[in-house]
């Protein structure tokens, strides 16, 4: 197994994160696993789209809770609807593959 990133202990420990002062900027350090620098990487790129969007990071936006918590059901919603869609998809396409075994041309 790869050695966590630093930070990774901190993983699933939402109050030792809560407690960090946010305002404190961190240094960015690589982690060994690809998946969560992907990830990072998505981040990042959304950070810049929404500051390009509404000329503000979401850190400066001033949202209310309520704010924060509508955005995030939304958001939610349409995740909800994508995994609908790719479920679907994927469905019709096992549901093909079957026809097809059971049925050659």
């Amino acid at each position: 197994m790869d050695a966590p990133c630093r930070g990774c202990e901190n993983h699933g420990n939402w109050r030792s994160l809560a407690d960090a002062d946010p305002s404190t900027p961190k240094k960015s350090e690589p982690c060994s696993d690809a998946i969560i620098e992907k990830n990072v990487a998505l981040l990042r790129e959304r950070s810049r789209f929404g500051v390009a969007k509404y000329g503000i990071t979401l850190a400066g936006s001033k949202l209310t809770k309520a704010q924060y918590l509508r955005h995030a059901l939304e958001e939610a919603l349409d995740l909800s609807n994508y995994l609908m869609g790719a479920l679907e998809a994927e469905l019709a396409e096992q549901a093909r593959i079957i026809q097809v075994a059971h049925h050659p041309v």
